[in-house]
């Protein structure tokens, strides 16, 4: 185990540096920079050649490219070109709240999948199991625009249940420590912050998580119907245990090793979800950063938040892999 989670460490950097490498020339490939949304309203030419000299526009491709690898090799991630602010400040500010939506998501996703599959193959060849199936593909197949704006549509115009926007009500007051919400109000014991956070996240979260419900659905339903056919699961029903106890503790504790697999791969389309569900609810995590940046050409926000989302999917990945190994012994480590 040592040597293994030392070899993935090892390349932690490696995959850091490739990322950063294509977003940095990606960036510079297409036509324009940051200085072209905001040429149209200087009037002063040599005002425009300072600034693309104060952010080394006007040097090189290889000469940006060489300063900018030594300032992430320093941990400095710059400043923003658009707005001033110190990117560390940005991230500090973005990066908590994209947490909390994704872990959520990940919750609603994993919770509902797992019980959609479980009733689809306690019921197979029923009525349910269809309903089950052609839900779970109709969950696949929605974007996660549309989602966000029929929650919206229904659960905050219609119904009134919960915020259209916003992380949490702006007329109250709440202390920041860590900038996650969760700890921060229950540290201080804020909880009617806690509360609102929760009414601002609940329709985010649902949006992302109803897409990705489907494919931990049907993989669930996949995995069990193996499981059930196995011996093991002929042995435990010959035994005289209940339909319940072996689809529960035998066939479902052996097939949750690929539902695990598959929420480590999906933590990423989660984190790309977000960019979408974001903009819709004006909700101020990375996602709506990324997309801002895009759109304003802000090279240096962008190359960091590309940055710690790889970071985030490769760590996310390689703690999988862990739980993996803990959770099938038989896994063994080559």
């Amino acid at each position: 185990m040592g040597v293994y989670l030392l070899r993935r460490l090892l390349w932690l950097p490696i995959v850091i540096w490739a990322v950063s490498s294509l977003t940095f020339f990606a960036l510079r490939i297409i036509p324009g920079n940051p200085i072209e949304s905001v040429r149209d309203q200087i009037t002063d030419k040599s005002q425009i050649a300072r600034i693309e000299a104060e952010w080394g526009l006007d040097q090189p491709v290889y000469v940006q490219y060489v300063r900018f690898m030594g300032d992430l090799l320093h941990g400095d991630l710059g400043i923003s070109m658009s707005s001033g602010a110190p990117i560390s400040v940005l991230l500090f500010e973005r990066i908590p709240p994209t947490v909390e939506l994704t872990f959520v998501a990940m919750i609603i996703s994993t919770t509902l999948g797992i019980a959609a599959g479980v009733v689809s193959v306690a019921t197979r060849r029923r009525s349910v199991d269809n309903v089950v199936r052609i839900v779970a593909i109709t969950g696949m197949s929605m974007p996660y625009f549309w989602v966000a704006i029929f929650l919206i549509i229904v659960f905050s115009i219609l119904l009134k249940w919960a915020p259209t926007s916003g992380r949490i009500d702006a007329s109250l007051k709440y202390t920041v420590i860590t900038n996650f919400m969760f700890i921060d109000q229950v540290i201080t014991g804020n909880w009617l912050a806690l509360g609102s956070w929760l009414r601002h996240l609940v329709l985010p979260a649902t949006a992302i998580g109803i897409t990705s419900t489907g494919f931990v659905a049907r993989l669930t339903r996949s995995a069990m119907l193996e499981e059930i056919g196995s011996d093991y699961v002929r042995t435990a029903r010959s035994k005289g245990l209940s339909e319940r106890t072996v689809t529960l503790r035998h066939a479902l504790r052996n097939a949750l090793l690929p539902i695990l697999t598959l929420q480590g791969l999906q933590f990423g389309a989660l984190l790309g979800g977000a960019v979408i569900t974001e903009a819709v609810f004006a909700y101020p995590g990375m996602g709506r950063l990324l997309l801002d940046a895009i759109l304003s050409r802000d090279y240096s926000v962008v190359q960091a938040a590309v940055i710690v989302v790889a970071l985030a999917y490769v760590v996310v990945n390689l703690l999988v892999d862990i739980l993996a190994i803990a959770v099938d012994p038989r896994i063994r480590v080559n």
